[in-house]
C-alpha cells in the first residue's frame, strides 16, 4: 500500500515562464524538478502524482491484489496549465471471508484518507 506524505512536506512547484514547454511541475508531481523525465509530446506535458492504492486481501487472477487506485493527473497542452483531475482505475473480483472483509475495511479507510489528501492538493 502506498503511503502519502504530509502536505506540509511537499515542496513548492518549480517556476518557469508562462507558456513554456514542458510546463512546470505541480508540487505533487512524481517528476518534480525533472521536467525531461515526463513522457511529453510536442505540445503536451502530462503530470502524474504517486498513486493511492487499495489492495484487497487476496491476489487476483493476474497476481495483483490491487482493487482500486487513484492518482492526481494534470495534462497541460500548448503551455497552458490545466486543472488537476483525479484518475481512478480498478478492475478486480474477489470473494472474501469475514476476516478478509475486515482487512479490506481497514485498507479502505486508509485509502479514503489518501483520497482526501489528494483532493486537498487539487485546490
Amino acid at each position: 500500500m502506498t503511503v502519502l506524505h504530509d502536505a506540509s512536506a511537499v515542496s513548492a512547484p518549480l517556476s518557469t515562464a508562462a507558456g513554456s514547454h514542458p510546463t512546470p511541475c505541480p508540487a505533487w508531481c512524481m517528476h518534480l524538478g525533472k521536467p525531461l523525465a515526463h513522457n511529453f509530446g510536442p505540445t503536451m506535458t502530462p503530470h502524474w502524482g504517486a498513486p493511492a492504492v487499495l489492495d484487497g486481501p487476496l491476489p487476483g487472477l493476474d497476481g495483483s491484489s490491487t482493487l482500486l487506485s487513484a492518482e492526481l493527473y494534470r495534462g497541460d497542452s500548448d503551455g497552458v496549465i490545466s486543472e488537476p483531475t483525479l484518475y481512478v482505475k480498478g478492475d478486480a473480483d474477489q470473494e472474501l471471508s469475514a476476516f478478509e472483509v475486515d482487512l479490506l475495511i481497514a485498507r479502505a479507510e486508509s485509502f479514503t484518507a489518501q483520497l482526501q489528501f489528494l483532493r486537498a492538493q487539487m485546490g
